[in-house]
């Protein structure tokens, strides 16, 4: 969740609740906010991400979208639209979803991470490789975990096996 924003007090016990996971709760506060300040990509952020705790993706995707609109640099958003869209299926809105964190956040393992999964899902070898080379650039453990999970042989260098 992202830090509010709005010095509500409404703001201040949504952020509360969801710290001591009572979701529901968080929930009802963050809907709150978003109502009473439409325009804050913070609360629709962490409305999405309250409803997505709550396994409640197709909710939970209108409010990343709107977090998306209202501050495309926050890749945040970005991450959690992707995720929701992956748990419904929606394989190539998530890739283009991740690929946009990954642009906005390339020194995060995170978004490059599932741009390969996402790739690799999807049948796109290039994707995948393209993402796992910016990711080794970023981690190389994480790009070697990742290479494992799925299930790629990694590139060979200078050093490899013979």
């Amino acid at each position: 969740m992202a830090q509010p924003h709005a010095t509500s007090a409404r703001a201040q016990r949504g952020w509360a609740a969801a710290q001591a996971a009572r979701w529901d709760l968080a929930r009802d506060d963050w809907a709150a906010v978003c109502v009473a300040n439409p325009d804050d990509a913070v609360a629709h952020f962490n409305l999405g991400f309250v409803l997505a705790r709550l396994d409640r993706h197709e909710d939970a995707l209108g409010c990343f979208e709107s977090a998306c609109r209202l501050d495309p640099r926050a890749d945040r958003a970005w991450y959690g639209l992707g995720l929701s869209l992956a748990q419904l299926s929606r394989w190539d809105e998530a890739l283009r979803a991740f690929e946009a964190n990954a642009q906005l956040q390339p020194i995060s393992p995170y978004g490059w991470t599932q741009v390969a999964r996402m790739g690799r899902r999807l049948g796109q070898e290039a994707t995948v490789r393209s993402a796992l080379a910016r990711l080794a650039e970023v981690d190389a453990a994480v790009a070697q975990a990742v290479h494992a999970e799925l299930k790629l042989a990694l590139p060979q260098t200078g050093g490899g096996r013979r």
